[in-house]
């Protein structure tokens, strides 16, 4: 009966040891889909397919997380969308494209959206200002502030009624859309 005791207390930890083996298979299976990638490589293959030149500011991290993303998939607007989660921005400067770290980006001269009928990319950071008809703009600011990421920008100028806001375009946009919505006249009854 001893042995019997003997071999099920042995076979119990090897079955998991084979089990936590079995596991670590599976995540080295799965870890090189998450491994970092050269941002070198990503901007070389979005360079290719649209003519940009890309300049990388120095301090920039030259690996970036891309998930399950081919390099050769990521176009202009994938890119946008890649460097924000990866605490970076691409601002578009005419004869170049400058990639720079998120935290930089209120600093920078960025589009303005209603200024051109071009298209943005959802996280391509704009610059809006947005004209609020029947309430104060300062009062939306403390409202709004909340819904944006540390590094957007919202200021309201009083003398104009106007809202100006950095951000990244789908942001912008919904904010508009809650800003046309609270930008309602109130009854005084």
């Amino acid at each position: 009966m001893s042995k019997l005791i003997y071999l099920v207390l042995l076979a119990v930890p090897l079955s998991l040891l084979s089990a936590a083996r079995a596991d670590e298979d599976t995540v080295a299976a799965i870890e090189p889909a998450y491994a970092a990638i050269e941002l070198s490589a990503v901007l070389d293959a979005v360079a290719n397919d649209t003519g940009k030149t890309f300049v990388v500011d120095a301090g920039v991290d030259g690996r970036i997380f891309a998930g399950q993303l081919r390099v050769r998939s990521i176009d202009m607007a994938t890119l946008h969308s890649l460097l924000f989660a990866n605490g970076l921005a691409a601002v578009d400067k005419g004869e170049f494209v400058r990639v720079m770290e998120v935290a930089r980006i209120r600093q920078q001269q960025l589009p303005f959206v209603g200024e051109t009928d071009r298209e943005f990319a959802d996280d391509e950071w704009v610059t809006h200002l947005i004209r609020v008809e029947e309430v104060p703009a300062a009062l939306l600011v403390p409202i709004l502030r909340p819904l944006l990421p540390p590094q957007a920008h919202l200021v309201a100028n009083k003398a104009s009624n106007t809202l100006l806001l950095v951000d990244r375009y789908a942001s912008v946009q919904r904010l508009s859309s809650l800003i046309r919505a609270l930008d309602k006249k109130v009854d005084s009854q």
